[in-house]
């Protein structure tokens, strides 16, 4: 059926628009939505900076390898990268640093307190008891009377490395090495107690302690030996501990 049958007369613009009209209008179709797939997020731990878990260099927001040492951010994995094995290399070296600065803390304590006690143990063999005590009340008071003269000795050396020497070990480890080399002379110069004679003896060994225990120069260690140890044991030779 046309548009003259339908209207029942000739048509024109006007019946155009009247059929137009009638007609009923057509669905509007909106397309639906396009589906935005959003951008995927690192996780919340790859968002921010953190710390290496190995060598606690800084990693940036997403690094998964730690350029510095070679480690895993997540695994903890160790690749073998040349970074890591100089980094593996001055680890070692740092270890061995710390050991070695460890035996030489033992040395600078240990060493010097098993020489006193072998000094002092010395002199009462040589000497014997004193007269109305017992073994132990002797050690103890050879002992006394080693610290006072070893303390004696090491004030009068601080001040020779005052003068010319000078001091390559802390005050306290230097009195502790004199008080060693003080029981360790006067031990082996036990057995000629009451004369001049063991002055030069105790020198001599105070002298050889000295150099081995200071570690300085020969000429130095002789001349400090004479004032440190041998002018205090010729003054403190004729004290009558018996």
């Amino acid at each position: 059926m046309n548009a003259e049958e339908l209207l029942g007369e000739p048509v024109t613009s006007k019946s155009e628009d009247s059929v137009y009209a009638l007609a009923p209008e057509p669905a509007l179709r909106v397309p639906p939505p396009a589906k935005v797939r959003p951008a995927s997020l690192p996780p919340v731990a790859d968002r921010a900076e953190r710390a290496c878990s190995s060598c606690g260099a800084m990693l940036e927001a997403g690094d998964r390898l730690c350029v510095r040492c070679g480690t895993m951010a997540e695994s903890g994995r160790v690749l073998a990268t040349k970074q890591a094995r100089a980094l593996a290399s001055q680890r070692g070296q740092r270890r061995a640093a710390q050991i070695d600065e460890a035996r030489q803390r033992v040395r600078a304590v240990v060493v010097p307190a098993v020489l006193f006690a072998a000094g002092v143990s010395l002199f009462l063999a040589l000497h014997g008891t004193i007269k109305g005590m017992s073994s132990e009340e002797s050690l103890l008071l050879l002992a006394a009377f080693a610290a006072g003269k070893g303390l004696l000795c090491g004030v009068i050396y601080l001040c020779c490395c005052a003068l010319w020497i000078g001091l390559n070990a802390g005050v306290g480890i230097t009195i502790l090495r004199m008080l060693a080399v003080t029981a360790l002379a006067t031990g082996v110069a036990a057995g000629f107690w009451g004369s001049l004679a063991p002055i030069t003896l105790g020198t001599v060994v105070a002298g050889l302690a000295m150099v081995w225990l200071m570690e300085e120069d020969f000429d130095d260690m002789w001349l400090a030996a004479g004032l440190s140890y041998g002018l205090p044991s010729a003054v403190l030779m004729f004290v009558p501990l018996w």
